[in-house]
């Protein structure tokens, strides 16, 4: 799980490769279904909060998904199997690391 920068939504990853992004009510906002069955292993918010990077094993794309739009834009890395993503906390930098 990611709580985002502000406190008003937590990113949640079960094991069915969906994510749900719900409200501090407890209200789901989204649910957002991975197109492959691979394990969640990372959950990052920007430092804005408006962008979160999803990392799962096995996979060298992460999706980024929007708040502001609800859509999912993947992020081709040059990295076979990925460990570690990060946001910079001055500006939109994703550091995906190995």
């Amino acid at each position: 799980f990611s709580w985002n920068p502000d406190g008003n939504f937590i990113a949640t990853a079960g094991k069915n490769s969906i994510i749900q992004i719900t409200d501090r009510h407890g209200d789901i906002v989204d649910e957002i279904p991975m197109s492959n069955n691979l394990p969640v292993t990372g959950l990052e918010w920007d430092k804005d909060g408006d962008c979160l990077a999803i990392l799962q094993e096995g996979s060298g794309i992460i999706p980024l998904w929007s708040l502001s739009s609800r859509r999912v834009v993947p992020l081709e890395t040059s990295f076979k199997d990925p460990s570690f993503i990060c946001w910079s906390r001055t500006s939109s930098h994703l550091a995906v690391g190995m």
